[in-house]
This record gives C-alpha cells, structure tokens and sequence, in this order.
C-alpha cells in the first residue's frame, strides 16, 4: 500500500487570484501589489488575463509555487 510518508519530490501550490474595480487603472495597481507579494513569497505568475465585466474591470491571475 502506498504511503505518503516523505515519498513526495515536491507539491505543486496554485492560488488564483481575481481582481475586480471600478477602473482599470485601480485594478493595475492592486495587480502590482499582489504580484509583488507574491514574488516576495517565491510564486511564479502563471496566468494574467484581462475578463470582460460590464460592471466594471476584472483581471484573473494564477501563481504557482513549487515545493
């Protein structure tokens, strides 16, 4: 039977991320301070996309992190 018991090599962490503003330049700036912890903590920007939102200015973000 298998075990986990120290048979990992790494784990492979994902965080998605969703901003949502009323103005673009609103949802850049919390995009620069969430990509920057981020990458203080070692996570690697995955994905970054622009979502069409007619209430206002979405961007989706993944980040992964590898152990």
């Amino acid at each position: 039977n298998p075990t986990l018991g120290k048979d990992i090599g790494y784990q492979r962490v994902v965080v998605n991320v969703d901003l949502w503003a009323d103005k673009s330049t609103t949802t850049t700036e919390m995009q620069n301070d969430v990509e920057s912890v981020m990458r203080e903590n070692s996570y690697i920007l995955e994905f970054s996309s622009d979502v069409p939102d007619i209430k206002g200015h979405h961007i989706s973000q993944r980040y992964y992190l590898l152990n």
